[in-house]
């Protein structure tokens, strides 16, 4: 079988450390558990050898802790870190799980994502058609500043939260265009790699959660994918024309997702990638309750990417990159390129061309920050997630859309 399987180990004992932050200040344990949770950030063996997650209890005072998970990204995607973490809170808050339904495992979704693939029927067919004809390679976005990688995928990121202000006017403009927050968020995205590149037609990776049914909605695993949304610039075109083109593309995507091949559509190079996550808002804290503050996921390669996380009424700007390729500064810059766009009266009938001159140099980016929160209030968890490609091997540490007639996974 030439897609990957689930191999269950016969035994898998996982590893807790406890560390001992209390009586620091506030300060001296944020610095502590940024020093933590970077260092989980490393490659690992892989899933195959245990431990297979780690775990580190971080104790901050009487009523507070945070707890940092590590799995391998062979065997969760970001969304199963929200995943387990919802299943902690409930189990914290005693909370009894009586009347769900058990989650797929993930050896049936894997069945199933080959019998799609591999199948000879009439969805199967038209499946290979579609993505034989949109993941066709493309030219690769030639990024300024980019250097020649000269070693291995070294994933870092730079965060930043947009101003309220913005965040606000970005979800009027979704509201009066009849669009979601994140195909105006893509739409500017795209509309930026044009401009820095000067290329026209471009694919973007864009990260699809793939727990459309019932039966994936809890699943822990490896369900994302990145697939290749095109971005189209061959005309004179305004951003409402460009959010059309992105809305439509998503769609037809999302039709077919299931029978999208990973890795096909993006040529050698590594691609630029665009991923939006909304995740609740922390309520009121219980007795004990956890959330997640922190997390770090990274499933596929990729010498760009913008993660757009959305909680509650807030909208956080993580801007990966390869450390190979780019300097921190460089993306510093495009993330206030970013900014500065979203910034501008998109609703105004105005070519690109024409916005694009309101913003060729913007006037500074000293809004930035590295996005490092205080320690939470309340019990939390923290998760971070590396990796290279599937067939790398790093670690995981502390990913929806309507279609018609497609086979749901079905648990026996």
């Amino acid at each position: 079988m030439s897609f990957p399987f689930q191999v269950v180990l016969d035994r898998a004992t996982p590893s807790l450390e406890t560390v001992n932050l209390v009586g620091l200040s506030a300060a001296e344990q944020a610095s502590r558990i940024d020093e933590l949770f970077g260092k989980e950030q490393v490659q690992s063996t892989g899933p195959e050898q245990a431990p297979i997650l780690t775990a580190k209890l971080v104790s901050l005072g009487s009523s507070r802790c945070a707890l940092l998970l590590s799995i391998p990204a062979m065997s969760a995607d970001r969304r199963s870190l929200q995943i387990v973490v919802n299943e902690l809170d409930k189990i914290a808050a005693n909370r009894p799980a009586a009347g769900e339904q058990e989650p797929l495992r993930y050896v049936q979704f894997a069945q199933w994502q080959n019998d799609l693939i591999e199948g000879d029927d009439e969805n199967a067919v038209r499946g290979r058609e579609f993505w034989k004809q949109h993941a066709e390679s493309a030219p690769s976005l030639a990024i300024p500043n980019e250097r020649k990688s000269t070693g291995g995928f070294s994933p870092q990121v730079w965060a930043c939260d947009l101003d309220s202000v913005t965040f606000r006017s970005v979800e009027t403009l979704a509201t009066n265009l009849k669009a979601s927050s994140a195909e105006i968020l893509l739409a500017a995205w795209q509309s930026l790699l044009h401009r820095l590149t000067g290329q026209s037609l471009f694919p973007v990776g864009v990260v699809f959660d793939g727990r459309d049914y019932d039966e994936l909605r809890d699943t822990v695993g490896l369900i994302a994918k990145t697939v290749p949304i095109h971005g189209r610039f061959d005309g004179n075109f305004r951003f409402r024309e460009v959010i059309e083109n992105v809305r439509s593309a998503v769609s037809d995507a999302a039709e077919w997702q299931e029978h999208y091949i990973p890795g096909s559509g993006f040529g050698t190079d590594l691609p630029v990638s665009f991923e939006f996550l909304a995740e609740p808002s922390s309520g009121a804290p219980t007795t004990a309750s956890f959330s997640l503050r922190r997390a770090f996921a990274c499933q596929d390669s990729y010498k760009l990417k913008l993660l757009a996380v959305r909680g509650g009424n807030d909208l956080a700007l993580e801007f990966h990159f390869d450390g190979s390729r780019f300097d921190r500064e460089c993306i510093q810059r495009f993330a206030g390129y970013y900014q500065c766009l979203l910034q501008r009266p998109f609703s105004t009938p105005k070519p690109m061309r024409t916005v694009f001159r309101y913003w060729t140099k913007p006037s500074g980016i000293s809004s930035l920050s590295t996005g490092t929160r205080p320690p939470p209030n309340t019990r939390a968890i923290s998760a971070s997630t590396s990796c290279s490609r599937l067939k790398s091997r790093s670690r995981l540490t502390a990913l929806r859309c309507a279609a018609t007639n497609r086979r749901s996974p079905t648990a026996n």
